[in-house]
């Protein structure tokens, strides 16, 4: 697959210049503001009981030159009116070419119809899959106001249609798994809710299988589909294959994470059930995340109640009450609930998570399982950054893990950082922007894919913005 060369003239280092400019000038100007403050006092102390201002002006007393008070006052209104114009002159102009007229990526489909306002915003789903030398992806169709299967041509850079309905509904998330070994497309595909809740029928989380056909190159639905699977409404329910060929989905519901399979058939589901581990009772609003890795099925999940973040590990063909609960991180405000997951071919499980952090305090993590119960923490970035929305790739080829996510945390642009698997570390800063468009302000909600990319299928993401209401996407060449 060949790539075209994308539009950026912006960096990093030009995103954070931006960010220094801008904090220098806060501090030179609150300097001012205080010398004025303290002149004030001088001239006019009885109407000023600041403590802080009183004793700072006695000293000042003490070395106060021969200027007027007013010559001072005069001094430190046109250093402002003299760092406010070197402001706009110099630092304003780098973040207008940077965010304002800077096209990094590619618009497409308009999801203006829809009845919600973010068609990628499952936060721990993957709407895209590889197949067949091809990217393929879940979209909304606004000519019938359902979801299709969309295949990228690359030559003319757009979304085709494949003619394939994945769900009815329009306001539904997905998540979509690719079988190479079956050629099997699963799908779960359920209506969001931040508080998830028991909901009619149509409402609630349906399952797919569709078989693919490399001649015509289209997906067709199999028959016996959809399968209802979720009691209702949730905020993600993710879906896995384990090596015994069971699928798996999680979710949480009602405050509880929840786990439930297939028996034999695909279409053939036992009762969902509590997950027994001891954390995973949780807040209304958590979510849950699942993983199928080395003979196992993972599960992470997000507890704001108890400010954590856990995984709970069963062996493929044990008794489904048999879990081993980790906790990956606790502590003061440890948690939120944004979480992804990935594994590398070694079987090592990469999870991507938000804290709710304070002050300049880490934001965004990444945590590796390196070995049962044991997690090393890696900072993707801080609070100031702004990072929100995180998603996981692996390239097992070149041992490499990208990572991404949306700054600011109410939409703006897409960012990624990579890393060599065998020692990870980011770099400071926003990362690379890798999805950026002129008046999609609140572009965010980035996905992908569950499967591990190469240099063959490069990378493709796909986000969505509000303010638009369309569809945005962009690749990240792997050499």
């Amino acid at each position: 697959m060949g790539f075209r060369e994308q539009s950026d003239c912006g960096s990093e280092s030009y995103d954070n210049r931006g960010e220094r400019q801008a904090r220098i000038l806060n501090g030179l100007v609150q300097q001012y503001l205080m010398m004025i403050r303290l002149e004030v006092c001088l001239i006019a102390p009885r109407q000023c009981n600041c403590e802080v201002c009183l004793n700072q002006s006695l000293k000042r007393l003490q070395h106060l030159s021969t200027r007027t008070h007013a010559q001072w006052i005069l001094s430190a209104v046109l250093g402002v009116l003299m760092l406010i114009s070197w402001f706009v002159a110099i630092a304003l102009p780098s973040v207008q070419s940077q965010s304002d007229n800077q096209i990094i990526g590619y618009r497409s489909l308009s999801f203006a119809n829809a009845d919600y306002s973010s068609p990628t915003e499952g936060k721990s789903q993957s709407t895209l899959w590889w197949n067949d030398g091809s990217w393929w992806a879940d979209m909304f169709n606004a000519a019938d106001q359902s979801h299709h299967i969309y295949h990228l041509n690359w030559d003319e850079q757009h979304w085709e249609d494949t003619g394939t309905v994945l769900d009815e509904r329009d306001r539904v998330h997905s998540d979509c798994l690719w079988d190479e070994t079956t050629q099997k497309l699963y799908v779960i595909s359920h209506v969001p809710a931040s508080i998830p809740r028991t909901t009619p029928l149509d409402e609630r989380g349906f399952f797919y299988r569709y078989s693919y056909d490399p001649i015509t190159k289209q997906y067709t639905r199999d028959a016996g589909y959809p399968v209802v699977v979720t009691p209702g409404s949730a905020q993600a329910v993710t879906l896995a294959k384990d090596s015994l060929r069971q699928l798996w989905i999680t979710y949480v519901f009602h405050g509880q994470v929840v786990v439930r399979r297939t028996s034999g058939e695909d279409q053939v589901w036992l009762d969902s059930y509590p997950l027994p581990a001891s954390g995973a009772s949780t807040a209304l609003n958590d979510i849950s995340a699942i993983i199928a890795f080395n003979g196992q099925i993972g599960i992470t999940w997000s507890n704001r109640e108890r400010d954590s973040m856990h995984f709970a590990v069963h062996v493929d063909g044990t008794p489904d009450d048999q879990w081993k609960e980790e906790i990956i991180i606790e502590g003061y405000r440890a948690a939120d609930n944004h979480l992804h997951l990935a594994v590398d071919t070694n079987g090592i499980v990469y999870a991507a998570g938000k804290t709710s952090a304070r002050g300049n305090d880490p934001l965004l993590m990444l945590y590796v399982r390196e070995a049962p119960d044991t997690w090393t923490h890696h900072v993707f970035g801080y609070r100031h950054d702004g990072h929100t929305r995180p998603v996981i790739l692996i390239d097992n080829v070149n041992r490499r893990l990208y990572m991404f996510a949306t700054a600011p945390q109410s939409g703006g642009s897409i960012y990624y950082k990579s890393t060599p698997l065998d020692e990870i570390a980011f770099s400071e800063g926003l990362g690379t922007p890798i999805l950026r468009y002129p008046n999609a302000t609140r572009l965010n909600d980035v996905t992908s894919t569950k499967q591990g990319v190469n240099n063959e299928t490069g990378i493709v993401i796909l986000a969505s913005d509000r303010t638009t209401a369309a569809y945005y996407y962009n690749v990240v060449p792997i050499e």
